[in-house]
């Protein structure tokens, strides 16, 4: 019995034999009569493909009106937020399903604990969707482009017709819609590559909330809604004066900057545009700049970070100020130059109508030409907590509202109670050694019980002086000897002689401008050369016991403490043991 190989064919399409065969036998064998018919078929159908894909092309071209809406433009979030509450999205085939509720996609629930439960979101995705609007037939596409480096997202509305008045009253709608939704909110708008991109959105924060001193408070709200006064603009421009405004909140870390920026733009109703500059060049700083909105608030936070500051190492005489300031205004600094900054603040081309708001914790490393009028027209200054502050914060935090309590004697009787232990709260913290977030920081780990916040404020306090010495509002960090003659410190308030000082209340920047000095060990008592001291670090305990200290020190590069000349060794057996003197380097 002979084996016949299967034909060649078969090894790379099984069975194809068999089904040539069965063809062949329900055609009685005539192939040849039905091949001119198949290709026929097969020519009609590649012929009527490219003729609707023709006449597809030529009426959507010709006689279909479209808007595309590109992401991270706000006009996605409108679309995007009006279609994920429509019914007839729900019963997409294709959608995107994501968890980011910090854009528009969070108003739709606005009672949801997002934080908490993290919902997901869906919405129509790479599908054409089609919706009555006003009784016309819409049609919503959703796109993503791949090819370039960012990948964009697009929403693309059309229907059929030549005028596209529809559309905009579609997309009217789908605006009204969301600034409903965003009634009593505040949006926060961070920059994404050379435009904004939502970032947040929070609910106002009332100004009555941020505890600070309250004639600053009321001079600063002022001052805005004057600005912003609808007949505002025409006054400023009969009188040629550019129409903005800028200030600057300055002071210690902590003390509620950032937190009265958001509260003033929730008060107006304004939204905020956060700038971070590290990583800023000057080109793509004009741009974002150039995309801002007419009325908003513009947030710089930290705008000594950014290396804008005079050159400090050398301080120039009178004369050379001009000189000085003209090299180092144009001088790159990073990525971003000061020039740079200036020129979108208030150079030729720069937006009116905004809102400028700069925060900064050293205000002493901004150059002048930053913060001189015109760029900077009010000036804050944050200071750390008083008794008033201190006080407020602790009503602030313990104080029955109407909402937790109905009753209106109980609830008055409460809050009587409160500021009394909020009076007795202030008596125990110290003024002017804590900042507002430090001190509510300590509240809110109490806030079930004032009672047991006045109980541990003292060991509060204490634990927080042994944790950080540096917080002690107790010395000039460093005093220039010249000529062999003596400089004093002295403690913060009192009277002091020296001609060059600086108040150290951040650790790490005067390490890092320690790191930058160069220390000439032979400049003392030698050639008249000037000196710089180290700082020190007092323990708590002993704040008390020295008011105001004459010393002459010697940094020693061998030994971490300080070495005091032979007339001052009596106030260092005066000292408690566990007292040290040490040099930051």
């Amino acid at each position: 019995m002979h084996h016949t190989s299967p034909p060649i064919v078969d090894i790379f399409f099984p069975g194809f034999s068999g089904v040539t065969a069965a063809l062949h036998h329900l055609l009685n064998g005539n192939l040849d009569s039905y091949a001119g018919l198949l290709c026929i078929c097969g020519l009609l159908m590649i012929s009527g493909k490219f003729l609707c894909r023709t006449v597809g092309g030529f009426v959507d071209t010709y006689f279909t009106s479209k808007t595309d809406v590109h992401d991270p433009d706000e006009a996605y979030d409108m679309l995007e937020c009006w279609f994920s509450a429509q019914e007839f999205a729900k019963k997409a085939c294709s959608s995107l399903a994501s968890v980011d509720s910090r854009r528009g996609r969070a108003l739709i629930h606005p009672t949801c604990d997002i934080a908490a439960k993290k919902p997901l979101h869906f919405t129509p995705w790479r599908e054409r969707l089609s919706f009555r609007y006003k009784g016309r037939l819409l049609t919503l596409q959703c796109t993503q482009n791949d090819l370039n480096l960012f990948p964009r997202k697009t929403m693309t509305v059309s229907c059929i017709g030549r005028s596209s008045q529809i559309l905009r009253d579609f997309m009217n709608e789908c605006r009204v819609e969301y600034l409903r939704l965003s009634e009593n909110k505040t949006s926060v708008f961070e920059h994404y590559n050379n435009g904004w991109k939502r970032a947040i959105t929070r609910d106002v924060r009332p100004i009555d909330t941020v505890v600070m001193k309250e004639e600053l408070k009321q001079m600063l709200l002022r001052d805005i809604r004057s600005f912003l006064d609808p007949k505002a603009r025409s006054w400023y421009a009969n009188r040629g004066i550019p129409y903005r405004r800028g200030y600057l909140l300055y002071g210690r870390p902590g003390t509620g900057k950032s937190s009265l920026s958001m509260s003033i733009a929730g008060c107006f109703g304004l939204d905020i545009y956060v700038l971070s500059l590290a990583g800023v060049n000057d080109g793509r700083l004009s741009v974002l700049f150039a995309e801002l909105p007419q009325r908003c608030v513009v947030l710089l936070e930290d705008v000594d970070a950014v290396g804008t500051t005079r050159t400090r190492d050398t301080e120039p005489d009178e004369s050379d100020l001009g000189s000085e300031a003209s090299r180092n205004s144009s001088k790159p600094l990073g990525a971003l130059s000061l020039s740079g900054l200036l020129n979108v603040l208030d150079g030729v081309a720069s937006q009116e109508g905004r809102v400028l708001i700069m925060t900064t914790n050293h205000i002493e490393h901004l150059d002048n030409a930053l913060i001189r009028p015109g760029r900077v027209d009010v000036k804050i200054e944050f200071q750390l907590a008083d008794a008033g502050v201190i006080r407020k914060l602790f009503c602030t935090v313990f104080e029955q509202s109407g909402e937790e309590l109905s009753d209106t004697e109980t609830r008055d009787k409460s809050n009587e109670k409160v500021q009394q232990l909020a009076a007795q709260f202030a008596a125990v913290v110290p003024e002017l050694e804590f900042s507002p977030a430090d001190i509510l920081s300590f509240l809110l780990a109490n806030r079930g019980s004032p009672a047991n916040a006045l109980d541990d404020a003292e060991g509060w306090v204490m634990n927080s002086r042994k944790v950080c010495p540096l917080r002690l509002p107790f010395l000039r960090s460093y005093s220039t000897l010249a000529e062999g003659g003596r400089r004093h410190l002295r403690r913060i308030g009192m009277p002091y002689t020296e001609t060059e000082h600086e108040n150290v209340n951040d650790f790490e920047a005067f390490r890092e401008k320690r790191r930058r000095e160069t220390i000439n060990n032979d400049a003392f008592g030698r050639r008249g050369r000037a000196f710089e001291a180290g700082a020190l670090v007092i323990p708590a305990q002993a704040m008390l016991l020295y008011l105001a200290v004459e010393i002459e020190v010697a940094l020693s590069s061998s030994s971490n403490q300080f070495s005091f000349s032979k007339p001052h060794d009596s106030f260092i057996r005066q000292a408690p043991s566990h007292l040290k003197w040490y040099r930051i380097v």
